[in-house]
């Protein structure tokens, strides 16, 4: 794999002479030039923030046929089946629809024509749910049933309004998700286009940290009277977020659990 950035050189990908033994300066290949002589996947992450006139030395390679060898006196190399290259990218390397990655690049229509677009969204529900569970599951029943109580959680289920320690793990983790897609659906990178979109979301990273955050947090209702939901959200996403946003992140997590940022006796 490797990594763009906007001060990126093409020996990052395809390699370069090294300083060996005995006043040596053996070639070594990069990722790029072995995932081909050896009919391998690579990816290049990242790709958007490669200044677009140092991102030209990839056209042959996208191409899909032989390709030269960036420093290395025109070496060629065919690449063996099974050679890919995937790049990932925020944006669709041609403008930041949600003026989120001001370092990303406009890049060449010769390099568009060469690549296969594919969006990928968030993981599908059960996904979250299941790395949700995977995150929660050294806490025990009991301490969750605690925190329920102390929280004031409610919520709604397929049974009915559901309070405290009656909120099963299972229901909890739902909750999570509906929090997400409640955030989601507002912000900018979730395709909202009003212009009171939110610059922050809710991607399945922050989801987890924010999750397990609060679980770890179950003192803090009786202890400090603030909510473990809230105090979690703002260490992971709504403390860095602008004022408006902020007051609809949190706004999302009380219409869920019912909780404010302050638990009432």
């Amino acid at each position: 794999m490797a990594k763009g950035h906007r001060r990126f050189e093409p020996m990052e990908a395809f390699g370069q002479f090294v300083g060996g033994e005995n006043g040596t300066t053996p070639w070594v290949d990069g990722p790029l030039t072995l995932a081909a002589r050896y009919g391998l996947p690579c990816i290049i992450n990242e790709y958007d923030r490669i200044s677009a006139d140092r991102a030209i030395v990839f056209n042959d390679v996208f191409e899909g046929r032989s390709f030269p060898i960036p420093g290395k006196s025109g070496e060629v190399v065919s690449p063996q089946p099974g050679f890919r290259v995937v790049i990932t990218a925020n944006t669709n390397l041609v403008e930041d629809l949600t003026g989120n990655y001001g370092t990303a690049n406009t890049h060449d229509v010769s390099i568009l024509e060469r690549i296969v677009a594919l969006y990928i969204g968030y993981p599908s529900d059960q996904t979250e749910i299941t790395l949700l569970e995977k995150e929660l599951e050294e806490f025990s029943d009991d301490l969750l049933a605690y925190w329920f109580d102390q929280e004031g959680i409610k919520l709604s289920t397929p049974q009915g309004m559901k309070a405290g320690s009656a909120i099963s793990r299972s229901e909890f983790i739902e909750g999570c998700i509906q929090v997400s897609r409640k955030i989601r659906a507002q912000s900018k990178d979730g395709g909202n286009t009003s212009d009171s979109a939110l610059e922050r979301t809710m991607s399945t990273r922050i989801l987890r940290k924010w999750a397990r955050n609060s679980v770890a947090q179950a003192g803090a209702p009786e202890k400090l009277g603030l909510s473990a939901l809230h105090l979690s959200l703002k260490k992971y996403l709504s403390s860095l977020a602008t004022e408006s946003t902020r007051i609809a992140l949190h706004q999302a997590v009380e219409t869920v659990f019912g909780v404010g940022e302050v638990v009432k006796p």
